[in-house]
């Protein structure tokens, strides 16, 4: 089976962040702070999709701009329309990821268990968004790895730099979607120093 490839800095840098629906201040300055520290992918919710194009528009020579959330065949439209990189489904939907996928929008379908990873994987996906990721415990990232080996995925979820950590020392994590770890407070007027700090941490556990 012929799968897309990631885009090209999720799969260099290994680092998506999870931007919140709940922004207050103006993006630029933590996505250049981020950008800057080799965070290099985002992904932004349905609420978000005009705050994408507009950051977009500024950075996408230097990061990839995905989707997350989506629920619907629509959602999956407005994400094509709106040039998304990539995209995190909310939920596995045969009908929006093929979609997704024939639009050559590289879609991540969630799931859980390993049974549920198996069937993710099958849709042609290039990778599966494992979430939510935290619930599983540290052993899941070796455990997952023994029981479904040729799966490439992608966590997503409370993950922390223990747990960051596991998902890479098992091998199969193509990249890692980090929310309030990284982005904490940074898009409702939180410094943009600490921001900087929590980018370096997490580099340098990735490279």
């Amino acid at each position: 089976m012929d799968r897309l490839s990631l885009p090209r800095f999720v799969a260099k840098y290994r680092l998506i962040a999870i931007i919140p629906d709940e922004v207050s201040v103006n993006l630029l300055a933590p996505v250049e702070v981020m950008v800057q520290e080799r965070v290099r992918a985002f992904s932004f919710g349905m609420k978000q999709i005009d705050a994408l194009h507009e950051t977009r528009e500024i950075f996408g020579l230097r990061a990839d701009f995905g989707v997350h959330g989506l629920q619907t065949l629509e959602d999956a439209r407005l994400a094509i329309d709106a040039g998304a990189a990539f995209c995190l489904p909310h939920r596995h939907d045969d009908q929006m990821i093929v979609e997704l996928l024939e639009a050559g929008i590289p879609t991540m379908p969630p799931a859980l268990t390993p049974n549920e990873v198996h069937l993710a994987w099958a849709s042609g996906a290039p990778a599966v968004q494992v979430t939510p990721a935290e619930v599983m415990g540290g052993n899941y990232p070796a455990t997952l790895q023994s029981l479904a080996p040729d799966v490439s995925v992608v966590p997503r979820g409370g993950l922390g730099g223990y747990s960051v950590r596991r998902w890479l020392s098992a091998g199969k994590a193509a990249a890692v979607c980090l929310d309030d770890a990284l982005v904490g407070s940074a898009t409702t007027g939180g410094s943009m120093a600490e921001l900087r700090e929590r980018c370096q941490t997490f580099a340098d556990i990735v490279d």
